[in-house]
């Protein structure tokens, strides 16, 4: 995984404690996702707890491959905030960890693809301030 520039750009999140690692993991170059090491789901956005066995002392951002495949997207007409430039996609990817496993993010790569359902997707990033937002490229990488 490597930086990038998606050049529509994006607000930067408010980073807490508990979404540090999720927001900074790109500087190295990782996705990382909250783990359950007692039942080993992985859960997003991160919780205090896990939300299959309920457990709080078992939590651990953990990094992920960063592949896996759009699962629905939007072509964005309209700026999210002034200055934006438009048109750009966004998807929300499944994660190949877990099915069921989605993270939301920019889409590039595939734009002579008019439906990129299901296309498989590696990570990017893309520094802005202290957070390092995923943004996933469509690939032809299994």
């Amino acid at each position: 995984m490597t930086s990038t520039i998606w050049t529509h750009g994006r607000r930067v999140p408010g980073i807490t404690p508990d979404t540090a690692d999720y927001w900074t993991g790109g500087a190295t170059g990782r996705l990382r996702i909250q783990h359950c090491s007692a039942c080993e789901q992985w859960q997003h956005p991160p919780s205090p707890v896990c939300r299959r066995c309920r457990t709080a002392t078992h939590l651990a951002s953990d990094a992920v491959s960063g592949h896996g495949r759009v699962a629905s997207w939007t072509t964005n007409e309209q700026p999210w905030f002034p200055g934006q430039p438009v048109p750009f996609r966004v998807g929300y990817v499944e994660l190949v960890e877990q099915p069921g496993l989605y993270v939301f993010g920019g889409l590039i790569g595939g734009a002579d693809i008019d439906d990129p359902t299901d296309k498989p997707v590696v990570t990017r990033f893309q520094q802005q301030g202290e957070a390092w937002l995923p943004v996933f490229e469509i690939t032809d990488e299994e």
